[in-house]
């Protein structure tokens, strides 16, 4: 009898240790991004966005007429490996992963002629977990 509850007790221990490192809503987890923003000059152009997972992404929000306004996203289905594809009208936002459970985010804006700055918030997910992109643009 002592020999078998020298044997469950470990297990027992090792299955409650497991359980309590599993990650719970609202514990962080590092998106590893590379670089967390990015500013555009008025010229507009290309960057891109490493993550050291593989991330979804979820919405982009810009900065117009004074609030924040959303753009929803399409699902393409061109290449396997993009997974989400989000734009406004001067921007454009693509997902793709890698082999290696890591992805990039491409982000393409358009020339800004508004006189205005122009704001851009991107929103990844990787399960319950959410982590920012944000987009300068100068005027």
């Amino acid at each position: 009898m002592k020999t078998k509850t020298l044997f469950t007790l470990p297990l027992i221990i090792g299955l409650l240790l497991l359980l309590t490192s599993c990650s719970k809503p609202g514990h962080s987890v590092d998106f590893g991004l590379s670089p967390e923003s990015v500013t555009f000059d008025n010229n507009g152009g290309d960057a891109t966005v490493t993550s050291d997972i593989d991330v979804d992404l979820w919405s982009i929000s810009y900065w117009e007429n004074g609030e924040w306004e959303s753009a929803d996203y399409e699902e393409l289905i061109e290449d396997e490996t993009n997974r989400k594809y989000l734009k406004c009208d001067w921007a454009e936002v693509h997902c793709y992963s890698n082999d290696d459970g890591s992805s990039y985010i491409t982000i393409s804006v358009t020339e800004n002629e508004t006189g205005e700055d122009r704001r851009l918030s991107i929103k990844l997910t990787y399960g319950d977990h959410q982590d920012w992109i944000y987009v300068t643009q100068t005027k």
